[in-house]
């Protein structure tokens, strides 16, 4: 599910070997810009919301939809801009 893939990437970002220590995270972007806000349960809003604002797109049209399937080709576009944000790649 797309909530539990934005809490695993958080849990990357918090890595202290990671070469990014993540400050560049745009606070302007917010868990309530998403119209299924209500959907996200507490326990994700603030991984997503990180993710959100480290700007790996995990939403699409407004909406995060957090308990749809995250596809396949999502998954690797989010995992490379972490990469290339923690200068891993």
């Amino acid at each position: 599910m797309r909530a539990q893939a934005a809490m695993m990437i958080e849990r990357v970002m918090n890595l202290s070997f990671l070469n990014d220590d993540f400050t560049k995270l745009n606070k302007n972007r917010k868990v309530t810009d998403f119209e299924d806000v209500k959907q996200i349960g507490a326990s994700s809003r603030k991984a997503v919301e990180k993710v959100y604002q480290a700007v790996f797109s995990m939403g699409a049209n407004g909406r995060f939809e957090p308990n749809s399937y995250i596809k396949r080709d999502q998954m690797a576009k989010v995992l490379l801009a972490l990469l290339v944000s923690a200068k891993l790649m």
